[in-house]
């Protein structure tokens, strides 16, 4: 009989302090809440829905043969095969800059000035760097 009046006395309790906290919890009217929304950027600077209209172009900067935290602009491209797989690199700098593949694939000197361009047929990752300033490298990830 003790269990009993015990259990019951717990039970009373319990329901009790459920009620309390229950009936004090207030209807109130919800608040509309605002977000930012904060574009990422990726490493690649071209999405498989914008490549069919943009041209791929890399930059050689001004000041980029002298101070050796500037690279090719943007370091990293991706291009489509049949789609664009052209890219462009431009030297806006006052000094000569090359565009080498690491495997030699190509291989290119471009005065101040000047502006070259590939054509990738093969897919792949081609690392290229201007082996004039070892700094200097960059990425073209070739999809098929």
């Amino acid at each position: 009989m003790k269990k009993v009046i015990i259990a019951a006395a717990a039970f009373a309790f319990f329901a009790a302090v459920t009620f309390n906290f229950f009936s004090r919890i207030e209807s109130r009217p919800l608040s509309t809440a605002t977000a930012t929304i904060h574009t990422v950027s990726t490493p690649w600077t071209t999405t498989r829905e914008t490549m069919a209209t943009e041209e791929v172009v890399v930059v050689n900067p001004l000041g980029s043969g002298s101070d050796t935290s500037l690279s090719f602009k943007p370091p990293r491209v991706r291009v489509v095969i049949g789609v664009n797989n052209t890219v462009t690199w431009v030297n806006e700098d006052l000094v000569p800059h090359k565009v080498t593949s690491m495997d030699r694939d190509f291989d290119f000197l471009l005065q101040p000035g000047e502006k070259i361009s590939y054509t990738f047929t093969s897919p792949g990752t081609y690392e290229y760097f201007c082996t004039l300033h070892p700094w200097m490298n960059g990425v073209v990830e070739v999809l098929r």
